[in-house]
């Protein structure tokens, strides 16, 4: 019951969004993603998209191959877990809702 009140206050303190990015500046942003620390990959190409949807892999940092099962050995790596926390941290620095966490099929039929 409580919750309501202050799920509405979190979304009403939330900025209107900006202006859509400029192609070149949609690519700049998604290239400093993927070749950036510690390594994000972007989920959708869709240029013309006003979201932008990735994941934390570490696998540019780390030489990781796309091909490459992060959940399988040798890496063993729970990606959900790490993203979650990451959404966590990230939205507590920032005092409420800022990134969300959602779930698709990757290029590999994978889920990520």
């Amino acid at each position: 019951p409580r919750a309501r009140p202050r799920m509405r206050a979190v979304l009403a303190a939330l900025p209107e969004p900006g202006p859509p990015l400029g192609a070149e500046a949609a690519a700049a942003l998604r290239r400093s993603l993927v070749e950036g620390s510690p390594g994000f990959e972007v989920l959708d190409g869709g240029a013309s998209s006003q979201v932008l949807r990735f994941r934390l892999t570490g696998r540019a940092t780390f030489g990781i191959p796309p091909e490459a099962d992060l959940a399988e050995p040798p890496y063993s790596v729970d990606v959900d877990a790490m993203n979650r926390e990451l959404v966590g941290l990230v939205n507590m620095a920032q005092g409420g809702a800022f990134l969300a966490l959602g779930s698709a099929a990757g290029d590999h039929g994978r889920p990520c």
